[in-house]
């Protein structure tokens, strides 16, 4: 079994990577924008680990395989520890390049930059998907930035992806009423949901999207929050599609 990246490990292996990496690309500037999970795990602590890298390479042409190859090696990880899968999903635009934040730079010349706070909210209420970890991670970047507002991430949306639907607009709205002090509550309560519904997936085999269970955010947030069902949207638990 691959070991996962952690907050304790996370940082070495990318100095270790650059290191190699550098081997060939000599001390010519590589910029690589990390997304996703391993953009939480850099930036918050609700994350202590995640499988992989999921990065964005401005110099497309870059190629890594034997830089990410040897760390993959050394530390015992999965082959796709450092990809750009991320590329061919809904929640890519490279309009992310022009909101990214520097992260560090490590070999002198191999700079690494993230996506956060209502910039990566706005990528995760794109994707939606029940079965990973993108409304939970919604919940934890609220929890731990509660300078994070509804404008500021509806503004990040439109700036990425163009007007932002009502469903999503309706889902955002629920989730920036939560009381601060109900959020670990909800964060802990979706992940669990999550879990489930991820553990479904693999028993039944279903890949259809529209075959995936539902979260019941309703009922979640509602129980989080002590809304009472007179607040909730009728119809919000399909809005997680």
């Amino acid at each position: 079994m691959s070991t996962k990246l952690t907050k304790e490990t996370a940082n070495q292996i990318l100095k270790e990577f650059s290191k190699e990496l550098r081997k060939t690309t000599g001390k010519a500037d590589v910029d690589i924008i990390i997304v996703g999970g391993g953009s939480i795990l850099l930036n918050y602590n609700f994350r202590t680990m995640t499988d992989d890298f999921d990065i964005i390479k401005p110099h497309k042409l870059l190629d890594i395989s034997s830089a990410k190859n040897k760390i993959k090696d050394k530390y015992n990880l999965s082959n796709d520890w450092f990809n750009d899968d991320f590329l061919k999903t809904d929640s890519y635009t490279p309009r992310l390049l022009e909101h990214c934040d520097y992260y560090c730079t490590y070999s002198n010349h191999i700079h690494f930059y993230t996506i956060k706070d209502e910039y990566l909210i706005a990528m995760k209420l794109k994707s939606s998907r029940n079965y990973k970890r993108d409304i939970s991670d919604i919940i934890g970047i609220l929890n731990e930035n509660p300078y994070i507002t509804f404008d500021k991430i509806v503004k990040a949306y439109n700036q990425l992806y163009d007007e932002m639907d009502m469903n999503t607009v309706s889902m955002l709205k629920r989730f920036i009423a939560i009381p601060k002090d109900n959020l670990d509550v909800l964060y802990k309560d979706i992940v669990e949901e999550e879990s489930s519904i991820k553990d479904i997936i693999i028993q039944d085999g279903l890949i259809e999207r529209e075959n995936i269970p539902y979260i019941n955010l309703n009922e979640i947030i509602n129980k989080s929050s002590n809304l009472t069902s007179s607040d909730s949207e009728s119809d919000f638990s399909e809005e997680t599609e």
